[in-house]
């Protein structure tokens, strides 16, 4: 999100070449993603699959769980590319620092519920049981959508 308020959003939109080649770039990694993804669905043995036993559960303290989210979060380059893509098409030259920090301050709250949501819907048994009976459907259906959106992204 700040990469976007500092202005990178304005250099991709003005530099079309590096716009292309992000597009592109974005577009063969969504279809690379998708296709590992759909590609993993053949080497695991999904009927001894139980998926309480894949993570070791350890415990930790809410803030450290806050930091180490924030900070994989900032880190993460898919992250900066998307605030990037949707603030561009709200933030111009004109656009007031006010309205700019509700803008990262709206899309910060909604990060966090989002993220506070995953987690809770996650963690709960049920929902654990269920993505477990179908995980492998879900991921492959997850695959091919990650492919039409890197066509999608590169073709059109």
């Amino acid at each position: 999100m700040a990469y976007s308020l500092a202005g990178l959003g304005i250099i991709l939109k003005h530099n079309q070449d590096l716009y292309r080649a992000i597009q592109y770039f974005g577009g063969a990694y969504l279809g690379y993603i998708g296709a590992m993804t759909i590609w993993s669905t053949f080497n695991q043995d999904y009927n001894e699959l139980n998926i309480s036993n894949i993570y070791e559960k350890k415990e930790i303290t809410l803030s450290k769980a806050l930091k180490m989210g924030a900070l994989t979060n900032i880190l993460n380059p898919k992250a900066g590319i998307y605030f990037i893509s949707i603030f561009t098409q709200f933030i111009g030259g004109q656009t007031s620092s006010l309205t700019k920090f509700f803008l990262a301050t709206e899309v910060t709250l909604l990060t966090v519920l989002y993220f506070i949501f995953v987690a809770v819907g996650i963690s709960h048994k049920y929902i654990r049981e269920i993505y477990s009976k179908s995980r492998k459907v879900s991921e492959r259906f997850l695959g091919l959508v990650l492919i039409a959106l890197g066509v999608k992204i590169i073709f059109f």
